[in-house]
């Protein structure tokens, strides 16, 4: 495994985003890309800060040779995690314009089966979320749930803005009326969420 290989294997496995690395060596995020990518490479002294930051030695980054199958596996692991997240990703933005929006309601249930379809897709996709260590700051989890009870009070907002239906319906029609679209609210203040502070490109 070559120098770029592998200050990108012990950068994952400390659970380190290259932002994270960065601000620690005081170089641009660009800069850890083109170490990790083999565009150019870090010098002596900086390797030494990297040595420390990962708890690796210079001979171990410096040498030329192959980790076990084990460290491989685990690498690669990191990298299907990643793809399968973006993919997830960009799933549930398709998703949640169509549960909000209705864009591709062709059937009566069809906005039903999408909200489910959301669901699952939210569930796998913190499965294979790869990298969590961007959410320990307390600003950030402050950003978060801001984020989350003002998205579900616009939502909420919403559903009981529709008094027309609400007032026409009997109690049990009004109260699964109620209950599917706190359902769909709660899925849609989710989502959002996802959309805004997970995109796995940012954080890994």
């Amino acid at each position: 495994m070559n120098l770029s290989n592998k200050l990108k294997y012990y950068r994952s496995k400390k659970s380190l985003t290259q932002s994270q690395v960065a601000k620690k060596l005081c170089v641009s995020r660009k800069t850890i890309s083109g170490w990790e990518n083999a565009r150019s490479f870090p010098d002596l002294n900086t390797l030494v800060k990297i040595s420390n930051i990962y708890n690796v030695s210079i001979d171990t980054l410096l040498k030329e040779n192959s980790l076990s199958d084990t460290n491989f596996s685990q690498r690669n692991q990191i990298e299907m995690k990643k793809k399968i997240s973006m993919m997830l990703y960009y799933i549930n933005i398709l998703l949640c314009i169509n549960v909000n929006l209705n864009i591709f309601t062709v059937m009566r249930h069809s906005s039903s089966l999408v909200s489910i379809f959301l669901i699952i897709n939210t569930i796998v996709f913190f499965y294979y979320f790869p990298s969590w260590i961007g959410f320990k700051s307390k600003i950030y989890k402050l950003l978060l749930s801001a984020t989350f009870i003002l998205t579900l009070s616009f939502i909420l907002n919403e559903i009981f803005g529709s008094s027309d239906y609400m007032f026409n319906s009997d109690a049990l029609t009004k109260f699964g009326f109620l209950i599917g679209r706190l359902v769909k609210a709660l899925i849609s203040t989710i989502s959002i969420i996802i959309i805004v502070f997970f995109n796995p490109s940012k954080l890994l």
